[in-house]
């Protein structure tokens, strides 16, 4: 069978239904059932980096969301160099295979799974996009059918306060829907939703805590894509480098071993950066990172660091 070519041996990964697509309903009851799509594209070579984020709350009937476009490091959320993230906005009419948000971000869906054509385009005029999202690999999905991630490779134009820039390089989008996501505050370390794309036969996925060794409970979930095949990730040992502030990443270092017995070592250097405080319980560290492998290919990905309460409080800074 195809899923059994695409998915070998694997527990963690699970196949993902074009159904997936669209939005879920009556999954679970309570305030706190969420569904999320993201999207975006990078610009290594200028520094840029895009983030889509949408964030549906089913039982509400309500969204958050927008759009995230920032060039190099940033200190703060606001100094991004295009910034419309809204905490409240209404539910979309219809479903969202072809859908323009309060933002003026378009996403449309082409082929379900496949292909996307996403736009936008400033009130001003003096920043928009327009650009075609592809597939290279299946949708990888997480174990419990709820979330699934997938290579892309992203063509098309953006305009960025006036300033054109060519479209034409490799991201991940990610989709999760059916859960149960609290925003109640939590004690917990640092967790990285890692991705980072080489090739069109070359892709990774990782989510997880730094470890000191290469152990199994390091590692959330994650995939490799490598040979037309997805494998699941067994093992993972990680470290995320950070600056004097103690929180922002620099850099990581990211050691895989893959459910068929291939180790992977990928070094990481931040290219651009943005801390998000999606809730007001955590803040998001958005980096662009350029990793890189042994044998010197250089790819390019998000490297997300999710920081917690009580980890931000362990932390010194200058005082006033």
């Amino acid at each position: 069978m195809l899923t059994d070519r695409l998915y070998p041996g694997s527990r963690a990964i699970a196949p993902v239904q074009a159904e997936d697509e669209y939005l879920h309903r009556g999954e679970s009851e309570g305030p706190e059932l969420s569904e999320t799509s993201f999207f975006g594209f990078n610009i290594p070579e200028a520094a840029i980096d895009c983030e889509i984020y949408h964030w549906f709350h089913p039982n509400l009937r309500m969204m958050s969301g927008g759009l995230m476009i920032f060039r190099g490091k940033k200190a703060y959320a606001a100094q991004a160099d295009y910034l419309d993230y809204r905490n409240f906005m209404p539910w979309p009419q219809g479903d969202i295979d072809d859908v323009t948000y309060p933002t003026g971000v378009r996403i449309r869906v082409l082929k379900p799974l496949a292909r996307f054509e996403i736009s936008f385009r400033s009130p001003d005029g003096d920043t928009a996009f327009d650009f075609v999202s592809t597939a290279i690999m299946p949708p990888a999905g997480r174990g419990d059918g709820h979330h699934f991630v997938q290579a892309m490779h992203c063509e098309g134009e953006l305009v960025l306060n006036s300033k054109r820039h060519c479209i034409d390089g490799f991201t991940t989008r990610d989709r999760s829907y059916g859960l149960l996501r609290s925003e109640a505050p939590h004690d917990a370390p640092p967790l990285a939703w890692g991705a980072a794309v080489f090739d069109r036969d070359l892709a990774f996925h990782f989510v997880g805590a730094d470890s000191e060794d290469l152990t199994a409970e390091s590692i959330r979930w994650g995939y490799v894509w490598r040979d037309g095949r997805l494998w699941d990730i067994v093992r993972m040992r990680k470290n995320t480098e950070r600056g004097g502030d103690g929180a922002r990443p620099t850099g990581a270092t990211i050691e895989l071993e893959d459910g068929g017995g291939c180790r992977h070592l990928l070094t990481a250097r931040a290219l651009a950066r943005l801390p998000m405080p999606f809730w007001p319980n955590m803040v998001t560290q958005l980096t662009l990172m350029e990793y890189r492998l042994p044998d010197g290919r250089t790819g390019h990905g998000d490297y997300q660091d999710v920081l917690f309460g009580h980890f931000l409080r362990t932390l010194t800074g200058p005082e006033d």
